[in-house]
């Protein structure tokens, strides 16, 4: 538990630029999961649409949820950045507006941080939905080119996480090659060990796998083998800090 009881254990940080297509699905997820003691802080990079009416309406629902907003838009990697600077708990989670906790990712993950002092961020296993994957299952596959057609679209919009454990290059091996597929970065982290691994530099290009590589220097990544996320395949997160960047 935190030192200070009145402290939340778990912080969660939504990094958002006009998401007003999905704000208030995702926050009700948030909301709805069985671990109660967390707080949600939200960085608004001077959104131009209805997120930030959207974001004070929660506020006023629920005292749990933290809005901030930039006074002008200071880049994905800066907004990542101060949410994880702004951050109270003893564990920290990076929460993308499109993606969808189901209700027990952060008790089940806080068990495998809380019994396991070898892992430095826990998560679970993902589903897609959206656009792509509803296309993808339309696809009947009876042809030789439908078939060929759902299995190249399926393996370039593939998204999965997997665990790394052992020696040091064991780990970035596995890493390297599931580059672009996995999703761990969306994970439950320790707070003070992210602090130390994340990257001062600015870059754009690999900037979360950069910061992945450092989480792998000092701990595991444990993945529990159960769907209790969704990452949306048109979002940001399942293409990655590049494509926020963009």
């Amino acid at each position: 538990m935190s030192k200070n009881s009145n402290l939340p254990l778990i912080t969660m940080g939504m990094p958002i630029f006009n998401g007003e297509k999905f704000l208030e699905k995702r926050l009700d997820s948030l909301l709805k999961q069985s671990y109660k003691n967390f707080e949600i802080i939200i960085s608004d990079n001077a959104s131009t649409d209805q997120t930030e009416s959207i974001c004070k309406k929660f506020v006023k629902i629920d005292s749990r949820i933290i809005y901030l907003r930039q006074e002008k838009n200071i880049g994905a990697i800066l907004n990542f950045k101060f949410l994880l600077n702004k951050a109270k708990g003893k564990y920290f989670i990076w929460t993308a507006v499109d993606d969808i906790l189901l209700p027990t990712f952060l008790e089940s993950n806080l068990k495998i941080l809380e019994s396991q002092k070898n892992v430095i961020c826990s998560t679970s296993k993902i589903e897609s939905y959206g656009e792509k994957t509803d296309y993808i299952n339309k696809i009947s596959g009876k042809s030789l080119i439908e078939r060929l057609e759902k299995k190249v679209r399926r393996y370039f919009w593939l998204i999965e996480n997997i665990s790394y454990s052992g020696l040091f290059g064991k780990k970035i091996r596995n890493l390297l090659k599931k580059r672009g597929r996995e999703q761990v970065f969306y994970g439950l982290f320790r707070t003070e060990q992210l602090k130390k691994v994340i990257i001062d530099d600015n870059f754009q290009t690999g900037w979360d796998l950069a910061l992945l590589i450092n989480a792998l220097k000092i701990g595991d990544i444990h993945v529990i083998d159960k769907i209790l996320a969704l990452r949306y395949d048109g979002g940001d997160s399942s293409g990655g800090m590049i494509n926020y960047a963009k």
